[in-house]
């Protein structure tokens, strides 16, 4: 694994953390934000295996559709739940 992607995921890691600490101290908007910040690393690691840099979070939630949605690499849902998280 390169030094890149696991900087990534543990990005992903730092925000999952800072989420249930948020969440754990009732700060609950922050908790959203921060988890949805987890959901984007992750985005983000798996666009990167793939060799794929969008410029701007619509731009990566683009492509992961394009690339693990239709493809039915993952599930249809997956892509609304991150759609919610994003607009919270």
């Amino acid at each position: 694994m390169s030094v890149e992607l696991v900087q990534i995921l543990e990005k992903a890691d730092d925000c999952i953390e800072a989420a249930e600490y948020d969440l754990k101290g009732s700060f609950y908007e922050a908790a959203v934000n921060r988890s949805y910040y987890a959901i984007y690393s992750c985005i983000v690691a798996l666009l990167y295996v793939t060799d794929t840099f969008p410029k701007s979070h619509k731009g990566a939630h683009t492509k992961f559709n394009e690339l693990y949605i239709q493809t039915n690499i993952l599930p249809i849902n997956l892509s609304k739940i991150i759609s919610e998280n994003f607009n919270k």
